[in-house]
């Protein structure tokens, strides 16, 4: 009898050590990924702590590009195969016995349902204003995305590990948030957060996100953010001793201000690590780096008078039959850029404003600045233009008779600036322009700006060795020059550029760099002196009495240059231009107005734009 009762206690022992044995492997081996996660999260925490980019304003603090909180709802997939029911708070499983819905977390307080059943979601397309077939593809969607992901884990832990378990892979996956909807409207969220029983599952997140201003007239300007390069990632990496998981996360500036001012925009995410205890509540801090905002930027252009010069710049096109055009106004006094806008109506991406681009008969006062000042010619002495041709150069069938400097100017005479060009010489004809800002970008903060081109004798033997075909020599020869001395051939340049040229006419010959940052204009040193007189008044005549006349400038005392330079020869196709300045005693405003591709010359095409600017501006 003993005997026996020892033998069903040594068996009730053994099966006890046989369940302690079975549930250890089960734990060890079995759920070994699910009890690692859990004493993870009981552990140490990294606390990602966000940081705001700077905003872009305009002129007058309206903002252009900011940060902003928006209302994210995201989804969790919380279910299990086996028809368990699942918190949809903090994804544990419940017991079945539990009351009719809705069903509570013992350990959050969070609603469980189970399989099967199906909340009241009626009302929350209605709210986020979409229909019902694209709310339930939404949601399908969301499914697509966790199936997506349980597949790329499955196959990352087979690859790395040798071996993985779907289960494993749910339990790690199951309580993320799939995105459902972005930006969703305050209603929306308030239904949520006020009826999380209805709207199990369905989770509300203030994420940050970028906004700028879409208008056109702006949005290049403004620029795009993008993921961070390689190249970023290691210079972050050196810098800041940043690491790549929170490289990635981050955007910065790809075009635009955005990119150019990324240094003074960029902000740097903190990080706080934490020990918690089980019930998951914050022991000690273990360590912590502080977020770091970004600076906010204020710069020159003014968003009401961008669109108005984007609307009249459109007007323009439209009428004058014309693909695109630019504008471009700077402060001759501190060289801000007081608009810039570039109209496409074909390539939204191409950006007039910083494009070369020929330009026609406004170079010519490039080279009258270099003959005045270089002293080669004198301004009194005159060339007779008929309506014939002068080495193959005419005048569009004009006769200006005996022409000066100063009638050149308003008269716009090609014979008597390649007559010009072909006194000063190469050399010098291509130094002086170089000096007055021609050929090389302005460095104003935009990505991609071109620097157009002043040819010279080098770059001659570099076209004819990259395109003999083209050319007849390498030589830079008197008829290259006689077509550069009024705006043709090889010459190149940009609106700003122009833009720039008559500020610095404008304020007295001081050469400007011109900024889109409120107080980062520069005005230099005095480029031209001796010339300055003559040219003045060579394009004041220019409204008066010359091919700006009778076009309503005058009322604003404006001084200027028309320009038209022939694209399609026998088609009658160019790119009018005119710039100048306002008022001409005392200059306010220096600027620039092309409209591309049109049969209308520059006084009919380009002086529309630039009413629309002068009366905007001197209304105030």
């Amino acid at each position: 009898m003993f005997e026996r009762r020892l033998r069903i206690l040594a068996m009730l022992g053994g099966l006890y050590l046989l369940a302690i044995v079975f549930r250890l492997f089960d734990m060890q081996v079995l759920e070994s990924e699910r009890w690692r996660l859990q004493a993870a999260e009981l552990g140490q925490r990294t606390i990602r702590l966000t940081a705001r980019r700077g905003t872009i304003l305009d002129r007058n603090g309206v903002p252009l590009a900011e940060d902003r909180i928006q209302m994210n709802l995201n989804l969790r997939l919380d279910r299990r195969d086996d028809g368990s029911w699942i918190c949809a708070g903090c994804g544990k499983p419940l017991h079945t016995e539990y009351e009719q819905p809705p069903r509570r977390c013992r350990t959050c307080g969070g609603v469980a349902f189970a399989p099967g059943e199906q909340p009241d979601w009626s009302r929350l397309p209605g709210l986020l204003g979409i229909t019902n077939e694209e709310f339930a593809e939404r949601g399908r969607e969301a499914g697509r995305r966790y199936d997506r992901a349980v597949k790329t884990e499955m196959d990352r832990r087979k690859k790395n590990w040798g071996s993985a378990r779907l289960r494993d892979v749910k339990n790690v996956l199951l309580p993320r948030e799939w995105l459902f909807f972005e930006d969703a409207g305050s209603a929306a969220v308030k239904e949520v957060v006020l009826h999380p029983d209805r709207y199990w599952g369905v989770v509300v997140r203030p994420v940050r996100r970028r906004r700028r201003v879409e208008h056109p007239s702006i949005r290049r300007t403004i620029g795009k953010l993008g993921p961070v390069t390689e190249a970023d990632a290691r210079k972050m990496r050196e810098d800041d001793g940043l690491s790549f998981s929170s490289i990635w996360r981050m955007r910065v500036g790809r075009s635009g201000l955005e990119r150019k001012l990324e240094d003074r925009l960029s902000c740097r995410e903190g990080r706080k690590v934490v020990e918690r205890n089980r019930r998951g509540e914050v022991r000690t801090v273990l360590s912590e780096r502080p977020a770091r905002d970004g600076t906010d930027v204020r710069i020159t252009l003014d968003l009401r008078l961008q669109k108005k010069m984007y609307e009249a710049l459109a007007r323009t096109c439209a009428l004058h039959q014309s693909d695109g055009g630019a504008f471009v106004a700077i402060d001759p006094a501190n060289g801000e850029v007081l608009a810039m806008v570039g109209f496409a109506s074909e390539n939204e991406l191409w950006d007039p404003a910083i494009s070369s681009i020929v330009p026609g008969s406004v170079f010519k006062v490039v080279t009258a600045i270099a003959a005045l000042e270089t002293g080669l010619i004198d301004p009194g002495e005159t060339l007779f233009c008929d309506s014939g041709r002068w080495n193959g150069i005419g005048c569009a069938g004009h006769a200006h008779g005996e022409t000066g400097l100063v009638s050149g100017i308003y008269d716009s005479c090609n014979k008597y600036f390649a007559w010009t060009a072909t006194k000063i010489g190469v050399e010098l004809w291509s130094d002086w322009g170089k000096r007055l800002g021609f050929g090389k970008p302005t460095g104003i903060e935009i990505t991609r700006e071109m620097g157009g081109l002043v040819p010279d004798r080098d770059w001659k033997v570099r076209a004819y060795r990259k395109n003999p075909e083209y050319w007849d020599t390498d030589a830079f020869t008197a008829s290259d020059l006689r077509q550069a001395g009024f705006g043709r051939g090889p010459v190149l340049v940009t609106p700003v550029q122009v833009a720039r040229f008559m500020a610095i006419i404008a304020n007295g010959g001081r050469f400007v760099t011109p900024s889109l940052v409120m107080g980062e204009g520069k005005v230099g040193e005095v480029v031209m002196r001796t010339s300055l007189p003559l040219v003045r008044e060579g394009l004041k005549a220019t409204v008066t009495r010359g091919t700006a006349r009778g076009k309503g400038l005058d009322r604003y005392r404006v001084a200027g240059k028309t320009g038209t330079a022939e694209v399609k020869p026998g088609k009658k196709i160019h790119h009018s231009w005119f710039a100048g300045y306002a008022p001409a005693e005392n200059p306010r405003v220096a600027f620039a107005c092309l409209i591309k591709n049109t049969p209308s010359y520059g006084a009919d095409a380009a002086t529309p734009v630039i009413l629309a600017f002068l009366d905007e501006v001197f209304r105030k």
